[in-house]
């Protein structure tokens, strides 16, 4: 069991007071696989004593032990090159085998993230994508390439998306124009809550929209206490195979779009009529006309 996992079970059975430490190490776990004991219980304000109880409540039997357990998890299962490390060490068995246990292994993920998700949230946010008068996907790093999926999809169908990446557009400017009539939808996977799109959805929400944000199970140990209008959990187990769930997300949200919209399916086959049009592949400089 990775620490993550461990935390997020032991959790509800936690006082305040430890809560207090295993949230500081949810979300530095980078810095604790390194520090000292003494250093977070001078950052939190508490004695080593507490810091002491905290470790003895999760089973561990020193310090030292826990530190280790959450060094492995930074290097195998949050570290890309760590993850890269371990599937070359794969490489020495069966290359068929090894694919269909990762396969396997996005099979459980897909499976886990939706025992855990509510359809009837998905339908309500779906209702609001159908009337919303703008409709935005953020993201940075691998979420954007998830966002594409709906956004083209959802374009083909409205005309009304808006993808939204650091670096490629001013999006305070964007939004700032936004509010009740709008919806954005973020993606952060390992963010602790953190970064860029939950910061253009917490400005989103200010704004007056609704605002939707997938994150990764993983990394939290309860339903974040962010005042989002919807929080969906995708499960992931590696930093290799974190976009399958989500992926599968967008798909059900995608199909839930489609069968609001009466004429998506016309608007759709045209996209596609366009794309597969004759004069589209003809050579250029050619006299047909389209």
């Amino acid at each position: 069991m990775t620490i993550s996992s461990l935390l997020k079970e032991k959790y509800p059975e936690l006082s305040p007071g430890k809560r207090l430490v295993a949230d500081y190490i949810n979300e530095n776990m980078d810095i604790v696989a390194y520090c000292t004991a003494s250093s977070i219980a001078e950052q939190l304000g508490v004695s080593n004593a507490q810091i002491v109880k905290f470790i003895k409540s999760l089973g561990f039997s020193s310090y030292k032990d826990m530190q280790n357990a959450i060094r492995k998890e930074v290097e195998e299962r949050v570290s890309l090159s760590g993850s890269l490390q371990k599937w070359r060490q794969d490489e020495l068995g069966d290359m068929k085998e090894n694919a269909w246990k990762i396969i396997k292994q996005d099979m459980e993920n897909i499976q886990a993230t939706f025992q855990n998700t509510s359809f009837s949230a998905l339908e309500e946010v779906a209702d609001h994508i159908v009337k919303a008068k703008h409709v935005g996907f953020v993201a940075s790093r691998t979420g954007i390439g998830c966002n594409m999926i709906p956004s083209i999809f959802f374009n083909e169908m409205r005309d009304n998306v808006v993808l939204l990446t650091p670096g490629v557009n001013n999006s305070h400017d964007i939004l700032k124009w936004w509010g009740s009539d709008d919806i954005l939808l973020g993606v952060s996977a390992f963010s602790y809550g953190k970064g860029f799109a939950v910061e253009m959805l917490e400005y989103a929400r200010k704004r007056g929209c609704k605002t939707v944000w997938f994150t990764d199970s993983e990394s939290f140990m309860q339903t974040p206490l962010k005042e989002f209008d919807y929080v969906f959990q995708y499960q992931t187990r590696s930093a290799m195979l974190s976009l399958t769930s989500l992926i599968a997300l967008y798909n059900v949200l995608n199909y839930l779009v489609a069968n609001r919209l009466t004429h998506s399916l016309e608007d759709i086959t045209k996209s596609e009529e366009m794309l597969f049009h004759p004069w589209l592949n003809h050579p250029i400089g050619s006299d047909r006309e389209p």
